[in-house]
């Protein structure tokens, strides 16, 4: 059997657009042992317990037929999905932090990426949301409500789109600095998210890769017994390698 493993991460499907079945195409394309979501898959998952949101069923149906097909799938929460994970386990998934994969004698790390954001509105905004007074909203505001609400505090992958170019730099920085100084001595290959910016730096012998995103770039990794691989992937095309630094949005 093939040691292939397949991560990406902020796809930040929504309704039933464009964005959600060029994902649903993909996973059902996916084979080797693992598939790994790391992290804002959806656009907004606040709550609700265990519960197959409507807005999101061709993916959780994707996800099913990946189970069937005997591939592990994995979910790292993400700062937009962090409640993603009773419906997920539900279903079979391994609902995990972080991931530590095994690349021949070495190791590979991966994690959603947005710990290193540790502004203070932030801050602010992950206390409210994962603390008690966002549990006793969760558990008393309908599913429909809850999702406006969420949208509108966590903002929709939209808003999160329109990225000043300064903006990103300071974030890709912060990132980087972040995931070499807590990450490295867990493996040789740091997989993150967050920062939709896809792309590979190294320092040393040691290499962050960014996945980018479904929202634009249409990115994602490939682990298996020899190399760490990042890709673009195409419908009507075969995938393509992405190659150098993070790529700014917009490129």
């Amino acid at each position: 059997m093939s040691k292939l493993t397949t991560i990406l991460s902020d796809c930040h499907v929504g309704g039933d657009n464009e964005r959600q079945a060029n994902l649903v195409s993909f996973l059902d394309t996916r084979g080797g042992v693992r598939v790994v979501l790391a992290g804002d898959v959806f656009d907004t998952w606040w709550g609700w317990g265990v519960c197959r949101h409507a807005r999101y069923s061709p993916t959780l149906d994707a996800i099913d037929r990946m189970i069937a097909r005997g591939l592990e799938v994995v979910f790292i929460p993400g700062n937009h999905d962090f409640s993603a994970g009773p419906t997920l386990a539900h279903m079979g998934v391994l609902v995990v932090p972080k991931l530590h994969l095994s690349r021949g004698e070495e190791q590979c790390v991966v994690v959603h990426g947005d710990a290193f954001d540790q502004r203070l509105s932030q801050r602010c905004l992950n206390s409210l949301l994962r603390g008690w007074v966002g549990r006793l909203v969760m558990a008393i505001v309908p599913n429909a409500l809850g999702y406006i609400l969420a949208s509108l505090l966590v903002g929709t992958s939209e808003r999160t789109e329109r990225y000043d170019r300064d903006v990103q730099r300071k974030q890709l920085d912060q990132q980087r600095d972040w995931a070499f100084r807590t990450l490295s001595a867990e493996g040789s290959h740091i997989l993150v998210g967050h920062t939709h910016a896809p792309g590979i730096t190294q320092t040393d012998a040691k290499f962050l890769v960014n996945l980018g995103d479904w929202t634009e770039h249409l990115s994602y990794a490939e682990v298996d017994g020899e190399e760490v691989r990042l890709l673009r992937w195409n419908q009507e095309r075969p995938s393509t390698p992405v190659l150098g630094e993070p790529r700014w949005r917009g490129e």
